[in-house]
């Protein structure tokens, strides 16, 4: 009864329930096949490299609309649409959440976590001050006497190809499929005295170590924490998310779109270019994602990433955003007019049989 008493939207978004038809078009969309495996390393391992692979890292919602759904219905909808067969993708709340979700039903224990993303070198911060919360991870138990797993599907697709064992923490250098990453943890103090651990994602990027991210081990989530989380990362103008179109998969090979630059990598060879127009995004869009998207969205995308930062780029993102209120009108007007006429004829027959 206590959960009924959360606000609708806090209500769907804690819903973690899957039903058997969406357990089926995640399975299709992940090339996951049905099995009896009981919950532990290797169905892990197997889950997270699925969603890993089948899943793009993009932005399209952010850019298009005015909030992000991170109910789980809505999540399922998008990347796995009716059948299974959407090829959309999205960022760490959703992406991540899917996975969480997705655990939770085979079994696993599943805590989610805020981290704060660094991307500097850990000597020249990138920031004055410490970043924001922006990013999502889990802590998995796999069904064993052994520590946790850190798990994440979403950081880019520089992050974690397969789950990480705590056991790996401060343990040097592991390769983590294409990536060659460090788990380490460091100790602190607060102004009152106490002592607290921190957990450091190092992820090497053209031959220089980063700090990827960094989660207190203390602090959980619960999923409605997020909803202010994610409101950071679509609703605020100089987040990356808002600032050019973010479209990455890995899979057998390496793609990434960045706002107007284009990068493949495949077998040891590396393919960069500047994307010259809509159109060429368009075509881009269709050959390496399977994205159909209108000519005339793709120019908007291109001028968005081709804006300087500033009032020129927060102008191109709410004509992107207005596009889609509109195409949302002139869909939803005939179907509201045909709907309010079907009204009409019910009630008028309902009278003139009184």
């Amino acid at each position: 009864m206590a959960a009924m008493a959360l606000p609708p939207s806090y209500q769907r978004v804690h819903d973690v329930k899957l039903s058997k038809s969406q357990v089926k078009r995640l399975r299709k969309r992940c090339l996951l096949d049905e099995c009896e495996e009981a919950a532990g390393p290797d169905l892990l391992f197997k889950v997270h490299r699925g969603l890993f692979s089948a899943l793009p890292f993009e932005n399209l919602t952010a850019l298009r609309e005015d909030w992000v759904s991170l109910d789980i219905a809505d999540i399922i909808d998008k990347m796995c649409g009716p059948d299974g067969s959407s090829r959309r993708g999205g960022y760490c709340f959703e992406l991540n959440k899917l996975l969480a979700v997705f655990l939770l039903h085979l079994g696993f224990q599943v805590q989610p976590f805020a981290a704060r993303v660094w991307l500097d070198d850990g000597e020249t911060p990138r920031l004055p001050t410490p970043p924001l919360h922006t990013h999502m991870c889990l802590l998995v138990n796999a069904g064993t006497t052994g520590p946790p797993y850190l798990c994440d599907v979403a950081f880019g697709k520089v992050g974690l190809f397969e789950p990480i064992s705590l056991e790996k923490l401060n343990q040097g250098v592991l390769q983590n499929g294409h990536t060659r990453m460090r788990l380490e943890s460091s100790s602190f103090k607060t102004l009152q005295g106490l002592d607290y651990d921190t957990y450091m994602l190092w992820v090497e990027i053209d031959g220089k170590w980063m700090r990827g991210y960094s989660i207190l081990p203390v602090q959980d989530l619960s999923y409605v924490d997020s909803i202010p989380l994610n409101l950071k990362v679509y609703g605020y103008f100089e987040s990356p998310f808002t600032q050019r179109l973010w479209c990455e998969r890995r899979d057998r090979e390496h793609i990434r779109i960045l706002g107007s630059h284009f990068l493949r990598e495949a077998a040891g060879s590396c393919q960069k270019f500047s994307i010259e127009s809509g159109k060429h995004l368009q075509q881009l869009l269709r050959s390496h994602f399977d994205l159909e998207l209108s000519l005339a969205e793709c120019e908007g995308l291109h001028r968005l990433g081709e804006a300087e930062p500033g009032e020129e780029k927060w102008r191109c993102l709410l004509e992107l955003r207005q596009r889609d209120a509109d195409r949302f009108k002139r869909f939803h007007f005939p179907v509201a007019v045909a709907a309010g006429v079907v009204i009409l004829v019910v009630m008028w027959r309902a009278f003139q049989r009184r």
